[in-house]
């Protein structure tokens, strides 16, 4: 058995852009690694087996080589495990280096399984990034709120985040402006806003949250988030200083993508109602597209290729046959190119679903960034502006939040 690691491929508040330059040894060999994973994978080193100590080897042809040894000799029997929040194994499955991102059929293959992987790790292991300002105060934040009873939080006043006495009603200590301020830091950081975050978290049996160099429970990670959702200090908060901005906690809870909006889709998941109960597969994959499309991925074809596991697994079991058909008609397959892949997408729910809903998710020309793509097809690594006057998906029901004719009905 084996854990798997979830991280960004950029920064903690940049993504991608990132060159493989940091040499580790893995099976006697020693690939690169892009600088994220490196501080990934020696943090966890450090929680797994304690700091690392440098080690010299000869190459004939340059010389002495100073590197770092990522896994020491083995420890004796009786090792005690680190007093963390979760006991690690010993194989930790990594897409970059147990994928060849350079071979695309193999790259094709093993992303159509990846659901599965995720889903049979003993724990996803997610690496939020290295410290700042906020890893030292945010913590401490994150372990308080999820103390604060669920029912008190429609009862909460805006104004109310600014008083004293309030935070000794819900029994935790005053949390400061720069205190929220460093929260929301760190409930914006990129790995929140992934599309590739949406399936390692939805599917994971058991989440571990690194965030160097402190271990966060996910639990509180989604109460926390949860209060923001919820409670009236949503607006206040949004107002802080360098807050109200696009890469922030309000916009990823606005966007699904915040802690307690996956795990509220895990559980449907695990209660084995899917992500969107009541809508066939087509319906299904026309919805993730939408829900898929403001996240981020280094690889624009993954905006369809990693929900593509959400909607096998969201359509109906009374419907076996479009959901086998969906499998063998859409399959992630890296050597098309984005707009192949994106016209396939858009044009199997158009064939599917007997409306023209997802023709008006089309964004303005001036986005029009992939060449060659069709003027009717949604650029979905593009956000869409102007919004699209389209129903939003409730309960399994479409509902239309405005009408043409008002309240007139034609004879």
């Amino acid at each position: 058995m084996q854990d798997a690691l979830s991280y960004t491929s950029g920064g903690f508040t940049t993504y991608g852009g990132a060159e493989p330059c940091f040499p580790i040894i893995c099976n006697d060999k020693t690939p690169l690694v892009i600088p994220h994973l490196y501080d990934a994978l020696l943090q966890l080193h450090n929680i797994q087996y304690g700091p690392l100590r440098e080690v010299t080897w000869s190459d004939e042809d340059t010389g002495p080589v100073a590197g770092a040894k990522l896994f020491p000799d083995p420890p004796p029997e009786d090792r005690e495990w680190p007093t963390g929040l979760w006991e690690m194994q010993d194989l930790l499955w990594v897409d970059a280096i147990c994928i060849n991102q350079a071979e695309l059929e193999e790259k094709s293959v093993e992303v159509r399984v990846m659901g599965g992987i995720y889903t049979s790790a003993i724990i996803v292991l997610v690496w939020l990034g290295k410290p700042d300002e906020a890893t030292e105060v945010a913590p401490r934040v994150v372990s308080q709120l999820p103390t604060v009873p669920k029912e008190i939080y429609k009862h909460l006043r805006a104004h109310d985040i600014l008083e004293q006495d309030s935070y000794a009603k819900l029994g935790i200590p005053m949390i400061t402006t720069d205190q929220w301020k460093v929260f929301m830091m760190l409930m914006g950081r990129r790995w929140f806003d992934r599309v590739s975050t949406m399936q390692e978290a939805m599917l994971a049996r058991y989440m571990g949250v690194v965030c160097d160099p402190h271990e966060i429970s996910w639990h509180d990670l989604v109460r926390s988030s949860g209060f923001i959702d919820k409670s009236t200090w949503s607006a206040p908060l949004s107002e802080l200083p360098g807050v109200n901005e696009e890469d922030t906690s309000i916009s990823r809870c606005q966007k699904g993508a915040s802690p307690s909006m996956l795990s509220l889709g895990r559980e449907s998941l695990i209660q084995g109602k899917g992500l969107f109960q009541g809508l066939d597969v087509l319906q299904s994959l026309e919805a993730m597209i939408l829900l898929a499309r403001p996240k981020q991925s280094a690889d624009p074809r993954d905006k369809v290729y990693a929900i593509l596991w959400f909607v096998h697994t969201s359509s109906p079991a009374t419907d076996p046959g479009k959901k086998t058909g969906l499998k063998r008609i859409m399959v992630p397959d890296y050597t098309k190119s984005t707009q192949d892949v994106y016209l396939e997408a858009v044009a199997l729910v158009l064939k599917g679903s007997g409306n023209l809903q997802i023709l008006s998710s089309v964004e303005d020309v001036s986005c029009r960034t992939i060449e060659g793509l069709p003027s009717w097809v949604p650029n979905l690594s593009a956000l869409q502006w102007p919004p699209a006057l389209i129903p939003h998906f409730r309960s399994g029901h479409r509902y239309c939040p405005w009408r043409a004719a008002g309240d007139q009905r034609s004879g």
